[in-house]
């Protein structure tokens, strides 16, 4: 406690969380989240752009849209681990030994595939 997350030890792994409450209206109603991917960072993150005091790794751009057709939710995000598997190829200067560096660095998307979507 008290410790920011942009000085969190290099162990600390971080995930997309997708959290979602169908009866928001509703008192006492209470929200479901689930983890929406393996990891996608170690180590601290930074929350206060110009004003970190420790790296200046930025994880703030996550956007998060429901589909016309289905409601489901899809979650884009980025991510700085390697993979290289068929649907997700590692890029020209992504290698294991540079995960979590700015040579991984990628966007990609989550898309919700089951359970209740954003809107019925």
């Amino acid at each position: 406690s008290g410790t920011t997350p942009d000085n969190y030890p290099s162990s600390a792994a971080w995930y997309v969380y997708f959290a979602q409450n169908l009866q928001a209206t509703t008192p006492g109603s209470a929200f479901s989240q689930v983890a929406a991917t393996s990891i996608i960072h170690y180590g601290g993150v930074c929350e206060s752009g110009v004003t970190c005091s420790g790296n200046r790794d930025l994880y703030d751009d996550f956007g998060v849209a429901a589909s016309p057709i289905n409601g489901m939710a899809s979650i884009v995000y980025s991510d700085d681990q390697y993979s290289n598997t068929q649907t997700h190829p590692a890029g020209p200067y992504c290698t294991s030994s540079r995960s979590n560096t700015g040579y991984c660095d990628s966007t990609n998307i989550a898309t919700q595939t089951s359970g209740t979507g954003i809107f019925p």
